[in-house]
């Protein structure tokens, strides 16, 4: 399964994670930048890709809500703090990718799971 990680993700960090052997890329590998989420909804679920975002704001965006269900698509959103370094980041997801692609590949699409600073994943209403 290939997570796709969005654009407030620095580049470099789903390179780094295929250099430990995960199908992982981001949003600027395939299109420009300040591209809208709707735009890659429909994309994201043909491919069968899973997206990753900081976009906390998506439980009061219920036209992205909507994309998302008609596309069928995966995603979690990292809600806990948004402004971690890049290194940060990395740890932060490097101690929960077990348990994300556990969840990813055990759960039925379309879904939206929060991931909070605690490594708590809750699903998103």
């Amino acid at each position: 399964m290939t997570l796709l990680f969005d654009e407030n993700f620095p580049p470099y960090l789903p390179e780094a994670l295929r250099l430990f052997g995960y199908d992982a890329k981001h949003v600027l590998d395939d299109h420009s930048k300040g591209i809208e989420d709707t735009a890659l909804f429909a994309e994201i679920g043909l491919n069968g890709w899973t997206w990753i975002s900081h976009d906390k704001g998506i439980r009061r965006k219920p036209h992205e809500r909507r994309a998302m269900q008609d596309a069928g698509i995966g995603a979690f959103i990292i809600t806990g703090r948004s402004h971690r370094s890049a290194r940060q980041m990395m740890i932060f997801i490097m101690q929960h990718i077990e348990e994300l692609l556990r969840l990813d590949e055990n759960t039925t699409r379309p879904f939206v799971i929060g991931l909070s600073d605690r490594g708590k994943f809750e699903v998103l209403k």
